[in-house]
């Protein structure tokens, strides 16, 4: 579940939740003990009700003052890599407190965007700087997941968008920076991915880039989603046409298994 603070906290007041919970750009000002008991509390709560897997923290990097998602929601710890790693390795340690575990999001950074996923397509190749991996390199190890953004870089794939892409999943993350863990990818049914490409395209390509959860929301269009016998049906379909190895499912599914062993 999504329970970051701020705008993004899904256990809301009026289901009877504390609801409160500060967005990262206040919890940035606040004393380090207050803001510890904060994401403490947080846990908490979520273990309370049997959630153990918080898609948070956010360590995009605060560097567009236009970004829309990230900034003017103030879902993000600040524009330092340090600062952001040194917070967001804190709201990894509440949650642990609890047993939740965590995801880091959204890679390769969702900071200098303009646009919004949910939405359609994001370009950021002018805008992306390589600065916004410095906290995934600085936090590979304390990682349980990391989350891959929708984002589209030329300069990391000319074709595909990262979340669907083998450069930046089992290259750039994978190879070059170390993470071995769970990649999970953002909702595979916001607009980025969906209005370009079909179900079947979207788990072949999704699969064999390198990503080991696949995250179909179901919420975003509410009529049209999809089962996960559906999933399952076209996942069976693509090995047996070659389009996917059965073997790269197996590697995602002990990865997945190492990370559940963590509970």
């Amino acid at each position: 579940m999504d329970q970051e603070g701020g705008k993004v906290q899904r256990l809301k007041s009026k289901y009877g939740f504390y609801g409160k919970f500060p967005k990262a750009s206040d919890a940035i000002k606040m004393p380090r003990e207050k803001m510890l008991d904060i994401y403490t509390s947080m846990a908490k709560e979520l273990k309370s009700v049997g959630i153990n897997y918080d898609l948070a923290p956010v360590v995009d990097l605060d560097i567009n003052p236009n970004n829309y998602v990230i900034h003017k929601l103030g879902r993000s710890f600040g524009k330092s890599p340090s600062v952001v790693s040194m917070y967001a390795s804190e709201f990894i340690s509440a949650m642990h407190r609890y047993g939740v575990l965590t995801s880091l999001k959204h890679f390769p950074g969702h900071g200098s965007s303009l646009g919004d996923t949910h939405k359609g397509f994001v370009d950021v190749t002018n805008l992306w700087s390589e600065v916004e991996l410095e906290p995934y390199k600085k936090l590979k190890d304390r990682a349980d997941t990391v989350m891959v953004a929708h984002v589209f870089n030329r300069h990391l794939d000319s074709k595909y968008p990262a979340t669907l892409s083998a450069n930046v999943v089992n290259g750039l993350l994978r190879d070059k920076i170390g993470f071995d863990g769970v990649v999970i990818t953002d909702d595979l049914q916001m607009g980025a991915i969906k209005s370009k490409y079909s179900l079947s395209k979207t788990i072949s390509l999704a699969i064999n880039a390198g990503d080991d959860i696949l995250l179909f929301g179901n919420q975003l269009t509410p009529k049209k989603t999809v089962s996960i016998k559906t999933l399952i049906a076209v996942t069976k379909k693509l090995i047996k046409d070659g389009k996917i190895q059965k073997s790269t499912i197996d590697k995602s599914y002990d990865r997945i298994q190492k990370l559940k062993a963590k509970l």
